[in-house]
């Protein structure tokens, strides 16, 4: 778990986790500095369970960091990303421990909350398209893993951090996963997923206030992606490496021929995440045939 100023909602969390079935664990929590009572309440909490490892930071990290300080920490041979605001059903880990098998990571679904923990009526399998199978192609262009869903091989964290700086950490982990093995996929809700005004992500789209990012800025840090990704290795790294190859072109170029016809060859791939078909799909391709010398010059 990484922790910054988690008070309110932290408190649920943790007893939460302490609540699980499934009682061999290591809690590792990685504090960036908080200044709202979340360390003095986390080691009130160490001080009552041994199972609790807490890590100070001395200077703030960021999010990424701060997740990669905890898995730097974790000893046992499965990890799970744990969030502060969420809250974790007792039987999760159970679950996720009896269903990995020989797979590089398990997932399954959540339930999106609101800041007090009430029902907002969507799951996250009807957001996106869950994807099984060890093809790493179908997390380059989206994601359907939060860290808060994820179990995962502690091998998988080798020659993965740090997390690269383009896209979230979780969707990272995931990607590495799954060129090293296979994902699978529990379809059951056991993460309760808060959204508020100063979480992270904002799958929903329900923040007041979201960050504008140029098209620019969008096309270096998805090329800085790509780049990263076909650096891991293991299976599909000659097709993710021309793949970056061709998207790095898009800089300077008026059509990205290329990447539109592999959208639109492989789309029950590269796309199945995206939960659009059809006519949808190809409006989706489309988006990516523009290369940003014709986007600057209509902008």
């Amino acid at each position: 778990m990484a922790t910054y100023n988690g008070m309110p909602y932290l408190q649920q969390q943790v007893e939460s986790l302490l609540a699980q079935i499934y009682t061999n664990l290591e809690i590792v929590i990685s504090d960036d500095g908080s200044e709202d009572g979340t360390v003095e309440y986390l080691e009130k909490q160490q001080a009552g369970d041994s199972r609790i490892v807490l890590k100070l930071n001395k200077d703030q990290h960021g999010i990424k960091n701060n997740f990669s300080n905890a898995l730097l920490h974790c000893h046992g041979e499965y990890i799970l990303l744990c969030d502060q605001d969420d809250y974790w059903l007792p039987g999760k880990i159970e679950a996720m421990f009896s269903k990995i098998g020989d797979a590089a990571l398990i997932y399954h679904d959540s339930l999106f909350v609101d800041e007090a923990g009430a029902s907002l009526g969507k799951k996250m399998s009807e957001r996106f398209n869950c994807y099984e199978g060890n093809d790493p192609r179908a997390f380059l262009l989206y994601n359907c893993v939060s860290g808060h869903a994820a179990m995962f091989r502690r091998d998988i964290i080798s020659g993965t951090l740090p997390f690269p700086e383009a896209r979230y950490h979780d969707w990272w982990l995931v990607f590495a996963s799954a060129t090293k093995g296979n994902i699978n996929y529990l379809p059951e809700v056991f993460v309760h997923y808060r959204q508020h005004q100063s979480s992270d992500t904002d799958l929903l789209r329900r923040k007041k206030n979201r960050k504008y990012i140029s098209e620019t800025e969008k096309f270096r840090a998805e090329a800085t992606w790509y780049q990263r990704a076909a650096s891991l290795g293991g299976n599909q790294q000659a097709y993710i490496k021309t793949w970056a190859e061709h998207y790095a072109k898009r800089e300077h170029q008026w059509l990205s021929i290329w990447i539109f016809k592999e959208l639109l060859r492989k789309r029950n791939l590269l796309m199945f995440i995206r939960r659009r078909r059809g006519a949808g799909l190809f409006i989706e391709s489309l988006k990516k045939l523009w290369g940003l010398r014709l986007k600057r010059f209509f902008g």
